[in-house]
């Protein structure tokens, strides 16, 4: 047998070669493989200051946060802070900070120390005693609304104070300071997640002792058509929750609308018990319409800042009932109306219209649709001037008294007339 040829072996050889190359290409990404394979072990997980999921950020990320201040100076510095925060419902008064420095404070809402609810984190500016400008910072519990320390929350060896300056803007006037700024060592996340929040301007009224702040917004997390008010009257505040809330009107300024309530809010201080002590006595017109005019009347105690009562124009028709008895007698050509006070025979009063035939008169008069009030400090009383109704959208007249309380009830007094028009 003859032997091959080297020009056929090496072509052999290189065939070969390539055959092998062929079979030994990688298989396509879809191919799945059935050997089994071992996976490559995990590098070792180096455990950093602040692990990533320290703060549940995303959590509060919905959370509304409104700040208010019922004072302001002419150099930007806010007092009697308040804060709104839509998810819990709550209104919360800042404690022991009464001074806010040319800055508008820095605020976050995120859990701090892990146990699930979430902390309130203000962080501010205040002067020292060598006119320097420091970082201060306040932390609460937005559930018991309790003050937490840097030690509550695990941070009192995390804080740390650079010293430098900084130019703020005072009087249109770019003046440096010494500052010293705050920062929490290892917390990159708390350092980063507050967010700078305006002062909100909420409108609000004045007298010598007396601030109202109307938040006329609806509370977003309940759905409730109540509003708030925060009122302070010397150092103490109260918040309110009313189901009524004045009118409003549009003030122009410079061209710009503004929303103001002086036209329909008046306050004062009477002493409506005659106890020595005066009451907060606030009138609120709240609603309007054909015929129609409701005021709602709030007396709170000065000393407790709690409500006494409130009385709309349904309670006030009710308690006019108790002290006069009216009736409307309709004849062929005129209609009477009869009214006796507090059943005294004395105390009584007749007035006679001419009847129209297109009109359905009441059997007694209404007194609901038109309600007002009218505080007078210097002679200490509140009077109350309430339309009588004899048919729809027509008033015959109106009842007019002083008001008092007697056990926490509100009572007429000096019932001496009935108008008649």
């Amino acid at each position: 047998m003859k032997k091959p040829s080297k020009g056929f072996l090496i072509l052999a050889l290189v065939f070969v070669l390539l055959l092998t190359a062929c079979t030994k290409q990688e298989l396509p990404k879809e191919t799945v493989s059935s050997e089994v394979t071992t996976p490559p072990a995990e590098n070792p997980k180096i455990e950093t200051e602040e692990p990533a999921n320290t703060y549940d950020i995303e959590k509060y990320d919905d959370m509304v946060v409104e700040l208010f201040a019922l004072k302001e100076d002419n150099n930007g510095n806010y007092c009697d802070m308040f804060l709104r925060i839509n998810y819990a419902d709550k209104i919360i008064e800042i404690p022991d900070r009464k001074q806010f420095e040319l800055s508008k404070p820095l605020i976050g809402i995120l859990d701090i120390n892990g146990d699930g609810n979430g902390e309130l984190f203000l962080k501010f500016l205040e002067k020292n005693e060598q006119n320097e400008l420091v970082e201060n910072v306040y932390f609460m519990d937005i559930n018991t609304e309790k003050e937490l320390s840097l030690s509550d929350l695990g941070l009192e060896d995390t804080a740390e104070v650079t010293h430098g300056t900084a130019e703020f803007i005072v009087n249109d006037k770019t003046v440096t300071y010494d500052f010293n700024e705050l920062h929490f060592k290892g917390k990159e996340n708390l350092n980063k997640i507050l967010k700078k929040k305006d002062i909100q301007k909420a409108p609000m009224l004045y007298t010598d002792n007396l601030t109202l702040m109307i938040l006329s917004e609806p509370m977003p997390s309940t759905g409730r058509n109540q509003r708030v008010t925060i009122l302070k009257y010397d150092d103490k505040f109260a918040f309110y929750r009313y189901q009524n809330m004045p009118m409003p009107f549009p003030k122009y300024n410079n061209g710009k609308e503004e929303i103001t309530y002086e036209s329909s809010v008046q306050m004062g201080l009477i002493d409506l018990d005659n106890d020595g002590i005066k009451e907060i006595v606030i009138t609120m017109w709240v609603g309007k319409g054909t015929g129609y005019s409701a005021t709602d009347l709030h007396i709170i105690d000065s000393t407790t800042m709690e409500e006494i009562v409130t009385l709309t124009n349904d309670d006030i028709a009710i308690l006019i009932s108790s002290y006069i008895d009216a009736k409307i007698v309709t004849k062929e050509e005129q209609v009477i109306i009869n009214i006796c006070v507090n059943n005294d025979p004395d105390n009584t009063y007749t007035h006679t219209v001419k009847r129209n035939e297109n009109i359905t008169y009441f059997e007694t008069p209404s007194f609901t649709q038109s309600v007002g009030f009218a505080i007078d400090e210097t002679n200490n009383k509140v009077m109350i001037d309430a339309g009588m109704m004899i048919a729809a959208t027509w008033y015959a007249g109106s009842f007019s008294a002083d008001i008092t309380v007697v056990d926490g009830k509100v009572h007429f007094a000096n019932i001496n007339n009935i108008f008649f028009e």
